[in-house]
């Protein structure tokens, strides 16, 4: 919150020995001996933190509650007298009535955000266990083909497991994060024809496809926009940012007419030629407007907050029974977009998991893993050199993953590398749990 003053802000202290659940980072039960890590706690998804001391619990909320990332949580810091909370600056602080668990803290909260009706909710019911299956790679490796996913189903259906099953798709149109917003079957990976017998395969077993795309993302390297920093927001992922290489993406004014033009012109045909009924949107729910570390001078160029949500009603007019999944959970978003990816793990984070996230969104979200998903085997990942990953190792990272999502109450997930390794053990295993 270093856009914030601090001056402004209301300010909350609690003694040391007190534990604070935190719904960032899908859940977290923040204690003294986190020490610095605190002050990394990102964004929150609704205005509640749950303060737990001597067998109760103190649910805080806030009013206005902002989408928009670093205006939506509080800072926790822990000194010798305790812990400080400072609320965003301008909102109206509320303590509700303290409880005996955390559950009935969270109840609070849940009175004033009840369950709605979405769109794609019988979609979403009928999902019992997913899997991640990466295809055309950041270094344009092909890892899966169509016919090579068509395999897989045929061999989940032989074991009783396709029903039910989601099939995330990475890299399904392109290498990762490329060619995009062209979201279309990929001449490499079978083409149109190879995606309809995908397509048509997954509603015979009664799989669901979920194509991964980005709501604003734009690789400038595809000619796709001709001038296109006349619609550029001013910032990007870079090459070299976050917690592993990636692909560049510029990150785009989604309510520019000519993006729109250009994304929906992909976006209808796919999602209307292959009669899908789900989509994940990538980094879906960040909501950016200040400067972001790939670009420190500029601000953004759009409203994201109304951008997302004029996408998000935009489809769902023209598909109103379709899924679509988000990577950034937050309030603005969950009556569109239901499917949630939970926040990758990472070294501080591992055994400190609370329950709070999951008590805020039970029956208005599900959750499965975010894309840095670990996978049992050794495997190719459209994500490279994630560090959990080389410092650990695959297994164990897997173990963390599972054990962290059935925490979570997640959808069983698991990655595969299927063309080399096939159905494994240990996958198979977690796939019957659904």
């Amino acid at each position: 919150m270093s856009s914030q003053n601090k001056s402004a802000c209301e300010v909350r202290k609690f003694p040391r020995d007190c534990v604070v659940h935190s719904p960032t980072l899908s859940g977290v039960r923040v204690t003294a001996e986190m020490g610095d890590y605190v002050r990394q706690l990102y964004e929150v998804p609704g205005p509640l933190i749950v303060i737990e001391q001597a067998g109760e619990f103190l649910g805080i909320t806030w009013h206005p509650w902002n989408p928009r990332i670093q205006h939506t949580k509080p800072d926790i810091y822990l000194d010798a007298e305790g812990w400080r909370i400072l609320f965003p600056e301008g909102a109206e602080v509320r303590e509700y009535p303290r409880k005996r668990s955390l559950k009935e803290s969270v109840a609070c909260y849940r009175k004033e955000h009840p369950v709605i009706t979405v769109p794609g909710r019988k979609t979403l019911d009928r999902i019992k266990r997913c899997v991640f299956i990466d295809m055309w790679l950041i270094d344009k490796r092909i890892a899966h083909t169509y016919a090579d996913v068509c395999r897989l189903l045929k061999e989940l259906d032989s074991y009783g497991l396709a029903e039910g099953t989601l099939l995330y798709l990475p890299g399904w149109h392109a290498p990762y994060d490329t060619h995009m917003p062209a979201w279309k079957p990929a001449e490499a990976l079978g083409g149109h024809a190879g995606f309809r017998d995908l397509a048509n395969l997954s509603r015979h077993v009664g799989a669901i496809l979920l194509p991964h795309m980005n709501f604003w993302g734009y690789d400038r390297a595809s000619g796709l926009l001709e001038n296109w920093e006349e619609l550029w927001t001013g910032g990007r992922w870079t090459a070299t940012g976050g917690t592993c290489p990636q692909y560049p993406v510029e990150y785009m004014q989604i309510d520019h007419p000519r993006w729109i033009k250009l994304f929906d012109s992909y976006f209808d045909a796919t999602v209307g030629d292959f009669e899908l009924e789900a989509v994940f949107l990538d980094q879906c729910g960040n909501a950016f407007d200040c400067p972001t570390p790939e670009a420190p001078n500029q601000n953004m160029k759009a409203d994201l907050v109304a951008g997302t949500r004029a996408l998000l009603e935009r489809i769902h007019r023209k598909f109103p029974d379709l899924l679509l999944g988000a990577e950034v959970l937050n309030e603005n978003i969950v009556d569109h977009a239901p499917l949630i990816q939970a926040t990758w793990l990472m070294e501080p984070n591992i055994g400190k998991f609370s329950p709070i996230t999951r008590m805020m969104f039970a029956d208005r979200v599900r959750f499965f893993p975010h894309l840095f998903l670990a996978s049992a085997t050794p495997c190719r990942y459209v994500c490279t050199n994630m560090p959990l990953i080389v410092e650990h190792g695959s297994e164990q990272v897997f173990h963390w993953y599972q054990e962290n999502n059935r925490k979570l109450g997640g959808i069983p997930s698991v990655r595969l590398d299927y063309k080399r390794f096939g159905l494994d053990p240990m996958s198979r295993a977690v796939l019957k749990e659904g």
